[in-house]
């Protein structure tokens, strides 16, 4: 008996010492990931949640095998156990409802959750390796697979839970009553969701926009990285990932730089003083769009004269890129040739200014005595006045 009693206490205390463990792999195991790949310790560690997981799932597993293990070695704690998870079971078994004429238990309750997630999972699964075999495989375009993985996903997860149900003595006819109830939802609190989860199919299937292409969307711009079945992400040139909703892409006008063909033009607004040689600022802006390797040669450079300004010639740099990503940095480029250029060639930017004209007969009269000859001459000086003696 103290022997059993020893090797019981020794498993719990075994148990522990390995759940110390685990919980330090677990801490330590995304940090270390994180070095490995070179990203921030401080901010989103990779795979963390999956390790969370499997370190939970390990931990249960462990204290469950440490609990039989010990109550094996005492038999008062062995049949206190059995006798608890007899009672358990019977409860868990016993029917709580019947649905025609189908009894239903709180274990088939806790099941039916169960095994519609397996069913979600399998669907995903199988979702991404169909996905791995268009892409490598087949060669497919990147917004087909997109478009063909939201329709397989929802169409096979819809099969597979009607399968499960009627398996289970459901019968899903009754289904469209609450088919109908929610239609009645989706018509008034979940619209807007509904309403942005057929624009991501229409997306998807009509392809207006892809991922990869660059886009304005409002007042954002970015690469679209994923059209989701709610939203899109678009990453713009700072790094920043923006979720904008789907209903948006088809209710609003969007600028696609990369549908069809990615050429673009780009626009340069210069100013010169007046009197400078129109012809000569042509020249120097043709050279310096000549010079910059990501102006296309076809089609060539223009220089418009946009207009007349109120202080300045206003001309205008077109030029054609291939990469619309660029058009900012490629803009900033020019800016710094043209005006090296300018500078080099004495031509001079000038800055706005205005003329001002008053109209005041009083003002007209102090301007003309402050500009006559006799307010330019000094006045005389005073002299003190004598005091008379005090009587």
């Amino acid at each position: 008996m103290h022997d059993a009693l020893a090797l019981a206490i020794a498993a719990l205390a075994a148990a522990a010492l390995v759940h110390y463990g685990l919980v330090r792999a677990g801490r330590r195991l995304p940090r270390w990931l994180a070095r490995r790949r070179g990203l921030p310790v401080g901010g989103d560690l990779p795979h963390r949640g999956a390790i969370a997981i499997g370190t939970l799932a390990l931990e249960l597993a462990l204290w469950l095998a440490a609990l039989v293990y010990a109550s094996d070695r005492i038999p008062a704690a062995a049949r206190a156990r059995d006798m608890t998870l007899a009672m358990l079971s019977a409860s868990l078994r016993m029917p709580l409802f019947s649905i025609h004429e189908q009894p239903f238990s709180a274990i088939d309750l806790l099941e039916l959750p169960l095994v519609l997630l397996a069913v979600w999972v399998g669907v995903e699964l199988a979702v991404r390796a169909a996905r791995v075999w268009l892409a490598d495989v087949a060669g497919a375009q990147h917004g087909l697979i997109e478009t063909m993985s939201v329709l397989a996903r929802y169409a096979l997860a819809a099969l597979g839970f009607l399968l499960v149900l009627q398996s289970w003595g459901v019968d899903v006819r009754s289904l469209a009553i609450l088919a109908s109830v929610l239609g009645v939802g989706l018509g008034f609190g979940l619209q807007n969701i509904a309403n942005n989860f057929v624009s991501g199919l229409v997306m998807n299937i009509g392809r207006p926009i892809q991922s990869g292409d660059f886009v304005d969307v409002g007042e954002f711009s970015g690469t679209v990285q994923r059209i989701g079945a709610r939203s899109t992400e678009i990453l713009t040139t700072d790094e920043i990932s923006i979720l904008i909703p789907n209903s948006r892409f088809l209710e609003r006008e969007v600028v696609n730089w990369s549908h069809g063909n990615p050429r673009s033009r780009v626009h340069v607004p210069v100013g010169v003083a007046y009197g400078s040689d129109v012809n000569a600022v042509r020249r120097v802006l043709l050279a310096a769009a000549a010079g910059h390797p990501a102006v296309l040669r076809d089609p060539r450079p223009a220089v418009w004269l946009r207009s007349f300004g109120s202080s300045a010639l206003e001309f205008e740099l077109l030029v054609w890129i291939c990469d619309p990503r660029s058009q900012n940095e490629i803009k900033s480029d020019l800016n710094f040739r043209i005006l090296a250029a300018l500078r080099e060639h004495g031509i001079e930017i000038p800055f706005a200014q205005h003329d001002l004209h008053l109209r005041s007969p009083s003002l007209e009269r102090i301007a003309a005595a402050w500009q006559s000859p006799a307010s330019l001459e000094p006045a005389p000086a005073r002299t003190p006045a004598a005091r008379a003696p005090a009587p």
